[in-house]
């Protein structure tokens, strides 16, 4: 680790990048930004000269952004970029606190020059891209000793699809990915709504594919998927809806056979990203050409609990808070409970040990039990739903009268004086419980807070409107 001599009032910030492992694209890249002072702050108005230097391997992905965002305004406070790994960039910042963030692989996307933390990075008209975009980021403060760990993550699920056994006078293909977020902010926290259009060339005969394409994470907990066939006496389009979304940093490979209808077995490869998942796709043209209906037995609870009335986010259901409710008919809805008890001192999970998964894996709340940690979009649509001042004091209101613990929101900080952050994505990222939760990696030398949640499938009683 580099260490800042105290005779110096200049402030080096060095960044490392490198590829931690290789199979389609780099999977992981690590960025140590180090920013060193003397003990004393700078005085306001004179600025500290930021120096950053890039070491990375041949396949980082260049060029890659850099920005400084004041943490209290979110206003930007200086930028650059690195071309190659050659580069030696830097930066004046007056002392104060900042959010820095790297960005790369945004040349398809729409973005601002100058930009804010709650600006947005547009994927292009098709909703898709050619490259991965990777954002990672990083609080620092410069006014004194600082060592910052940044750890870029992919922002983006890959796809790639082969439909092999095409009838030959099949003249084109289209194949769409529907319910996907079409931008992400500067926080990292996801936006809108899109249809994402993939391209798809003949390769031989029968067979048709789509190159490595990517896209932003599903917008809604399904992911709906159409392929549609060209022939000289019109189009027929096949359909499939899947009971679970997108996932960011995991790449879909699907390979789909046509029988009068496509049969898709896919393995949904992590190949160093996420855990790999397994999935089935089936593809039948109903008489209309309208995609088929879902099996909601994959990948939902199928046990029905009637309820009078649909319970909303912030509300106390049989004794539970619902932290979120999500309409899959008109009487019918899964919610997401939040568990009642918070544990803290809670660090994040590694490849030796997940003390978080043993906590939940252990809970029981009334008659539930196999409760699970948030993942990042679930801990997103949460805070949308309940953070800020009001809804958050009316939350913990509810969770005071249910027995159960208060939230604590950013203002807030632990024991060990860090800012109260809570795991989610297995445990091995965080956020705070806040309207832009700025999901991030753990880190290894700190701990955090821990809420669990849990997915109830009811019903409101045919006796009710």
């Amino acid at each position: 680790m580099q260490k800042c001599p105290r005779n110096t009032r200049k402030k080096a910030v060095t960044t490392t990048l490198h590829a931690i492992s290789r199979l389609l694209l780099p999977l992981l890249i690590v960025a140590a930004w180090t920013a060193c002072s003397d003990s004393a702050p700078l005085p306001d108005g004179p600025t500290a000269e930021v120096k950053i230097a890039t070491r990375a391997g041949t396949d980082i992905p260049y060029p890659i952004l850099f920005y400084a965002f004041h943490s209290e305004t979110g206003e930007m406070a200086a930028s650059t970029q690195a071309s190659s790994a050659d580069d030696a960039i830097s930066l004046s910042l007056p002392a104060g606190n900042y959010r820095l963030v790297a960005v790369s692989g945004v040349e398809e996307c729409s973005y601002p020059q100058s930009p804010t933390l709650d600006d947005l990075i547009r994927m292009p008209e098709t909703a898709c891209t050619t490259r991965p975009v990777m954002m990672g980021s990083a609080d620092v403060s410069v006014s004194q000793n600082t060592t910052t760990d940044i750890t870029m993550y992919y922002s983006v699920a890959a796809m790639t699809l082969t439909l092999q056994g095409v009838p030959q006078e099949v003249e084109a293909v289209k194949v769409t990915l529907a319910d996907l977020y079409n931008a992400m902010d500067y926080r990292g926290d996801y936006s809108g709504c899109a249809t994402a259009t993939l391209p798809c060339t003949r390769q031989a005969e029968g067979e048709w594919t789509t190159p490595a394409t990517y896209l932003y994470p599903g917008c809604s907990q399904k992911l709906h998927l159409s392929v549609t066939l060209t022939r000289p006496d019109g189009s027929q389009t096949y359909g499939y809806t899947h009971a679970s979304n997108l996932k960011a940093a995991t790449p879909y490979r699907l390979t789909g056979s046509f029988q009068e209808g496509f049969t898709v077995n896919g393995s949904l490869s992590a190949a160093g990203w996420e855990a790999i998942q397994e999935a089935s796709f089936v593809f039948g043209l109903e008489e209309n050409g309208t995609p088929d209906s879902p099996d909601d037995s994959e990948g939902e609870e199928t046990e029905y609990h009637e309820t009078e009335i649909l319970p909303t986010p912030g509300s106390i259901w049989q004794g539970h808070f619902v932290a979120d409710t999500l309409l899959i008919a008109p009487n019918e809805a899964i919610l997401t409970l939040l568990s009642l008890k918070e544990w803290r001192g809670v660090k994040g999970s590694d490849e030796a040990s997940n003390e978080a998964q043993a906590l939940v894996d252990s809970y029981t709340e009334g008659e539930w039990s196999k409760w699970s940690i948030p993942t990042a979009e679930e801990a997103r649509r949460m805070t949308q739903e309940l953070a800020g001042n009001s809804k958050l004091s009316t939350s913990n209101t509810l969770l005071a009268q249910a027995g159960g613990a208060p939230l604590a929101d950013i203002s807030e900080h632990d024991d060990e004086g860090n800012s109260v952050r809570y795991l989610c994505e297995g445990g091995s990222k965080t956020f705070y419980w806040y309207a832009s939760p700025s999901i991030t990696a753990t880190y290894t030398n700190r701990t955090y807070y821990l809420r669990a949640v849990k997915h109830i499938r009811v019903k409101q009683s045919d006796n009710n409107p």
